[in-house]
């Protein structure tokens, strides 16, 4: 764990939690060992959450991605809100830490996402949505968890984590 996201923990009263997944040998790229990444969970004012699907996940995730160099998490879940959903929005506070740890056999990588609630007053998407045309798929708004969540998301403990009273 990096000394930025170790104090954000420590700050905090996030949840932290590790996750095991367990991936094929070509999944694991040594180069991606210690990645940081930051999302949201953006409630808009009907009580509704902002999910999308990418190009590469298997279902619907939280806005998010990695964390920029001399960046803040914060900073970097509030620019990945934008980037993939259009929206703007108030990032309240770090609620949830998941340490991930991608193994295969013996081999492993790990990272951590920070999920900060936020609030947005808007009800409509933007219309330019990703950095490159080809990532965001879709973008919708759910009463709770989506049908089809991915396979690294566990959606059920980020919204209650991440509630917006």
């Amino acid at each position: 764990m990096n000394d930025a996201l170790a104090g954000l923990v420590a700050r905090s009263d996030a949840t932290h939690v590790v996750r095991e997944f367990e991936v094929p040998p070509e999944d694991l790229s040594p180069d991606a060992d210690g990645w940081t990444a930051a999302g949201a969970v953006v409630w808009n004012p009907d009580g509704e959450v902002a999910f999308v699907e990418t190009h590469w996940s298997d279902g619907w995730v939280l806005p998010g991605g990695g964390v920029e160099d001399g960046e803040t998490f914060a900073a970097a879940a509030r620019r990945e809100v934008r980037e993939e959903t259009g929206l703007d929005c108030t990032v309240l506070g770090p609620r949830r830490v998941e340490e991930q740890v991608f193994r295969s056999g013996d081999e492993s990588i790990r990272g951590w996402f920070v999920a900060f609630a936020a609030r947005t007053d808007a009800t409509e998407f933007g219309d330019d949505l990703g950095e490159r045309a080809d990532e965001i798929e879709r973008v919708g708004w759910f009463d709770g968890s989506p049908p089809s969540v991915a396979g690294v998301l566990d959606a059920e403990a980020m919204l209650r984590d991440c509630r917006v009273e």
